[in-house]
């Protein structure tokens, strides 16, 4: 019984491993490239798909069925049921890859570092975390499931049952991605690995080989015949770049290790080629002149030095398509597509690491570039998944028909540390310049896309990013001077980006009910002719909100100060003009009455029965503070601060 379990525990590791690495996504919204995907899956029926549309460039049906069905499972895009179903099937997959490797090997550990060796690849970190990177998932799944189903039914074990696995996970891999077709071939290169048939017993093996071949056949030809998005398909003109890039894979560790030492200007494409070939080319040398360690028999030994040639084909192959067909700017920002070659570079790392007793621990190396690149990669996830909630609550919080929302500086993408490889964007990407927030917000709340399209907008304004990390890329063109004041006034509600550090959150510093103030004045500025209408601060958690109201008789050039002090100290501050410092006072009408909101987040451990909120106004150019009088009593307000009574919610 202990065996047993010992056993199953091993063989599941590399599924344990994916939900330790990727379990983080499930507090992900949905984002990129789903909302227009999603559109589809709300406007089919889970079976039309596979008939093409025109809607969508690529002919991908496996996963539009599966996106169908969780719908009708778990309710409205659920994306804690979609992240999982992202986890499950990428664990799987180094299920699969460990078990077939085992098999062909002769070698247990060698099963279990290529299962591991799958989910560890940091490329990789991409096609998890994002809910359409499913297309490259069950492509691998589809695929691994063939073949492992394959194996086992040449093996004698299994019966039909095991053969029909085999043709319906074909369906599966190959209907999931363009690679799909490459089954077939893979298929070939297996059955040769395994059993290294004469011409004359290949008839054995038709059952297998005819039937891949045939659904690579059929999808071919759907590819080709069914109703797609126009989608020009030319050869890339950047192929050493693009080949360079996703070369880098199969010999990630050094290439990391070259990276500590160089300059990613300094180094050539051609170079990044020749340091993995030669790498691979090393570890190839050393597996075919290795006879193997422990009690692996020459006859084992035999298919493994056969499995690690096939595994190198399986890594080359897989990257063709991408490299000949997709432009390098596509492929660099892309890290995902080197997912399904994984498997080869795995499955030949695993070989090459048990030749010897003593080289399973080399498996470290790999293991500790990836942690250290992933986990800053899960860190800024997590940052933006958290923005996107608090956004959504805010756009469901104010959201009317015919409410206009400004999202300004809303994250594209951000990169908190180096560069850990030679080419390559090592960013963690939330939206792209040519989706919408619209169809995210509509995507992660169920407020009705018609109603949304074309009321929520977005700009960047680079003033005002204060980020502290490496690398904050913010959605669409940066906009100032009087096109930016235009967009603030036209929307209804703005929601800009507030920094602190390498935080960052959606604060709603204009909203509808703004206009609605008291009918007494609070302060006035007499010489100036300033009114301040309404000041109100409360306090929720680390965080300070405060709202005011002002209204100027004429253009100035001033600027608002919010200090907090305890105990006669200043713990923190925010100045500049409203709207998050977007809004000069110098561009405001004569008789313009404006409401500002902004957050103040306090150090850790402070004591709120201490804080004291100051509110006033200074000249820019001399720092100056204006006079407030009290509009009852007409006194002066001490050192020209405004002292705001703090409020718990």
């Amino acid at each position: 019984m202990i065996t047993k379990f010992r056993h199953t525990l091993i063989a599941s590791l590399p599924l344990v491993v994916a939900i330790l690495l990727y379990g983080y996504t499930i507090r992900l919204p949905l984002f990129l490239d789903d909302g227009p995907n999603f559109w589809l899956v709300e406007n089919l029926d889970g079976f039309s798909q596979w008939g093409g549309t025109s809607a969508f460039p690529y002919y991908r049906p496996v996963a539009f069925s599966l996106w169908k069905f969780s719908d009708t499972l778990f309710g409205y895009h659920n994306p804690v049921m979609l992240h999982w179903l992202n986890i499950a099937c990428f664990g799987l997959t180094g299920v699969l890859i460990q078990q077939l490797t085992q098999r062909l090997a002769g070698q247990r550990l060698t099963g279990l570092l290529a299962g591991l060796g799958f989910v560890i690849f940091p490329f990789s970190y991409q096609g998890v975390a994002l809910v359409s990177g499913l297309f490259h998932i069950t492509l691998a799944l589809g695929v691994m499931l063939s073949l492992w189903a394959a194996i086992l039914w040449l093996d004698g074990r299994g019966g039909k049952s095991m053969l029909i696995l085999c043709w319906v996970s074909a369906v599966l891999g190959i209907f999931s991605h363009e690679n799909g077709p490459l089954l077939a071939p893979l298929a070939v290169g297996i059955i040769w690995v395994a059993y290294r048939p004469q011409w004359s017993e290949w008839r054995r093996y038709a059952p297998i080989v005819g039937p891949l071949a045939g659904i690579a056949g059929v999808y071919t030809l759907l590819w080709l015949i069914v109703p797609r998005a126009e989608n020009t398909v030319a050869l890339s003109k950047g192929v050493d770049v693009a080949f360079a890039d996703l070369l880098q894979g199969l010999a990630y560790p050094i290439v990391a290790i070259v990276a500590w030492f160089v300059a990613r200007e300094d180094v050539t494409p051609l170079a990044i080629i020749g340091l993995v070939i030669g790498t691979a080319l090393l570890g190839g040398m050393a597996t075919w002149r290795a006879r193997g360690a422990g009690d692996v028999s020459p006859q084992d030994w035999g298919r493994s030095r056969r499995l690690s040639a096939w595994a190198l084909l399986w890594y080359g192959l897989s990257l063709l398509p991408s490299v000949l067909l997709l432009e390098p700017a596509y492929i660099l920002g892309s890290p995902r597509l080197m997912l399904f070659a994984s498997i080869g570079g795995s499955i030949f790392w695993a070989i090459v690491l048990t030749r010897y007793r003593w080289t399973p621990l080399l498996f470290i190396l790999p293991l500790a570039v990836s942690l250290s690149f992933l986990w800053p990669r899960r860190a800024d996830y997590i940052e933006l998944g958290r923005y996107q909630w608090q956004l959504f609550d805010l756009i469901e919080q104010e959201h009317q028909p015919d409410t206009r929302f400004l999202i300004v500086n809303g994250p594209n993408y951000i990169r908190s540390n180096g560069e850990t490889f030679l080419l390559g964007s090592e960013a963690s990407i939330l939206m792209l310049d040519v989706v919408g927030y619209d169809q995210q917000i509509w995507l992660n709340t169920g407020l009705e896309y018609p109603s949304l399209q074309g009321r929520v907008d977005t700009l960047s304004h680079g003033q005002v990013i204060q980020y502290q990390g490496q690398n904050y890329t913010p959605h669409q063109a940066f906009t100032e001077g009087p096109p930016l004041w235009e967009q603030l006034h036209t929307a209804d509600v703005v929601i800009t980006t507030y920094f602190d550090g390498i935080s960052f959150w959606p604060v709603m510093v204009k909203r509808p009910t703004s206009a609605n103030s008291s009918a007494t004045p609070l302060v006035s500025y007499p010489i100036e002719v300033i009114t301040l209408w309404t000041a109100e601060v409360t306090l929720d958690d680390d965080t300070l909100t405060v709202s005011t109201r002002w209204q100027l008789t004429e253009p100035l050039p001033i600027k608002l100060f919010i200090h907090v002090v305890c105990n006669g100290a200043l713990i923190t501050q925010s100045d500049g003009y409203v709207w998050g410092n977007l809004y000069p006072f110098s561009q405001w009408q004569a008789g313009e009455a404006q409401s500002d909101t902004r957050q103040l987040r306090l150090p850790d451990n402070t004591d709120p029965s201490c804080l004291q909120v100051l509110v006033g106004l200074y000249w820019e150019a001399t720092v100056m503070r204006l006079e407030p009088h009290d509009v009852v009593t007409d006194a002066a307000y001490p050192d020209n601060a405004i002292l705001v009574i703090v409020h718990n919610p």
